[in-house]
């Protein structure tokens, strides 16, 4: 009997435009080599942190968003998902102010049955994929309903705004309906 043999998984695959749009040659932090089209050293590039947001609501276009910090500061990407569930990219990387970052740092690790949200019909997941030099970690989470996930939801928000791309602008009026306080 022929046993089949499952493909292997790229782990970056979900990245990969990112990371070109980036010219990052993995999803990670640390010094990323930059080379040309023959493979020669170009340059290097030293990444204190990224982070990755997919941003499904239930009804509407699935996006993502993607920040790299540097010694140089924050730059960040907002892609609409195609019919493969992959991020299209457009545009490029400009500089962005992250308060997601910051954010992470008030996640309540032993949350309390009242801190889940009741089932609902149509509602918002989030999947927030970090990596830093210390720490590497990935957050998923819908409707949410504890303090610090709904901070983290608007800091998303207030990211994806400071791109100031008019292309999302319509894209992120949808995002704020599932705002709450």
């Amino acid at each position: 009997m022929l046993a089949l043999q499952p493909l292997p998984v790229n782990e970056d695959e979900p990245y990969r435009a990112f990371l070109a749009a980036f010219q990052l040659d993995r999803f990670d932090s640390g010094w990323h080599i930059v080379r040309d089209h023959r493979g020669w050293r170009v340059r290097d590039i030293q990444v204190c942190s990224l982070w990755l947001a997919s941003i499904q609501p239930s009804f509407d276009s699935h996006a993502f968003l993607f920040v790299v910090h540097t010694p140089d500061g924050a730059s960040g990407l907002f892609a609409f998902a195609g019919s493969d569930g992959l991020p299209i990219i457009v545009s490029e990387p400009v500089a962005v102010r992250d308060s997601v970052s910051e954010a992470l740092s008030s996640i309540n690790l032993s949350p309390t049955s009242s801190d889940f949200a009741e089932i609902s019909l149509d509602g918002i997941s989030h999947s927030l994929h970090v990596r830093a030099l210390s720490l590497s970690y990935d957050l998923h989470f819908s409707n949410p309903s504890s303090k610090c996930l709904r901070r983290i939801q608007r800091e998303l928000v207030a990211t994806a705004e400071s791109l100031r791309d008019r292309r999302i602008s319509d894209y992120l009026q949808v995002w704020r309906r599932y705002l709450s306080e």
